[in-house]
Formats: structure tokens, C-alpha cells, sequence
């Protein structure tokens, strides 16, 4: 038993050293840097608030957006979606929990952009009609501002 425990330990040990003396990975070319913004300015890099489907009306602003994969060819938030008033542009509480894709990596300005948004409503609340285009199609292509 000792010496299973000791053949353990050393291979904890050994596991240990070689990942922290390992050089660290070079840094990719092909790293994802944004998503278009709706104002054709810069990239936005991890943003925490955007507009569902892309700029679209402006009625479905996404807040606290937690980012998983960020970087990578596919990337997925998890955040807030608020309803707001088209004329005025005033939003409502907090309400529906939503799940976002983004994949389909093209050049925007010369840097990687994720062009193609899917989103999931999580639970049984979307403040979208079972009927509408936005429920049966939760996909948005977002469009370079170049």
C-alpha cells in the first residue's frame, strides 16, 4: 500500500512539475477578436450587453453576458434578455434567462469576426410569439461595418 501511494504521488509530482515548466502556447493567428458592433465601429470584444439578432429593432437588449470559449471558433454567453420600448428605448426588468452562439468566422477590418448568432430562451419563458419568425428561427447573420 505504501508503495502504491508513493507511485502515486510521484507521478502527481511529476504531472505537476512538467505542466508548470512547460513553455507556454504560442499565440494563435486564427483568434477570434469580435463581434460586429450595430454602430460600424470597432469589434466588440466580450461584450456584456448586445442586441438579440443582431441590431435588429432594438426591442431585445442581452445584459451580464458570461462568455465561455471566447476566442475560439464557436463561443457561447449566457445572460439577461430585457424587453424595451421601440419608440421610447426605455427596457423593462430582467427577465428571460438566454443561451448565445455565435460560430462562422470571417474578416471584418482585417480580424476575425463572428458573424453568426443562435440564441435558446432557458425554461419556459421567450418573450417571443410561439408563431414569429424569431421563435422559429433563432438564428441572426450579423453583417461587417467596413
Amino acid at each position: 500500500m505504501k508503495h502504491a501511494l508513493a507511485l502515486c504521488t510521484s507521478g502527481i509530482l511529476f504531472i505537476t512539475a512538467f505542466v508548470l515548466l512547460s513553455p507556454p502556447l504560442p499565440a494563435r493567428a486564427d483568434f477570434v477578436q469580435g463581434i460586429p458592433s450595430c454602430s460600424g465601429g470597432s469589434l466588440q470584444y466580450q461584450p456584456k450587453t448586445l442586441m438579440l439578432r443582431g441590431c435588429g429593432d432594438k426591442t431585445h437588449l442581452v445584459q451580464a453576458i458570461a462568455w465561455m470559449g471566447w476566442g475560439e471558433p464557436h463561443t457561447a454567453g449566457q445572460g439577461i434578455l430585457v424587453t424595451c420600448d421601440k419608440k421610447t428605448g426605455v427596457c423593462g426588468e430582467p427577465t428571460y434567462r438566454v443561451v448565445l452562439l455565435f460560430f462562422a468566422t470571417v474578416k471584418c477590418d482585417g480580424k476575425l469576426a463572428y458573424t453568426n448568432e443562435t440564441y435558446a430562451f432557458i425554461g419556459p419563458k421567450s418573450p417571443f410569439d410561439p408563431d414569429s419568425s424569431e421563435a422559429k428561427n433563432p438564428h441572426f447573420e450579423l453583417k461587417c461595418h467596413t
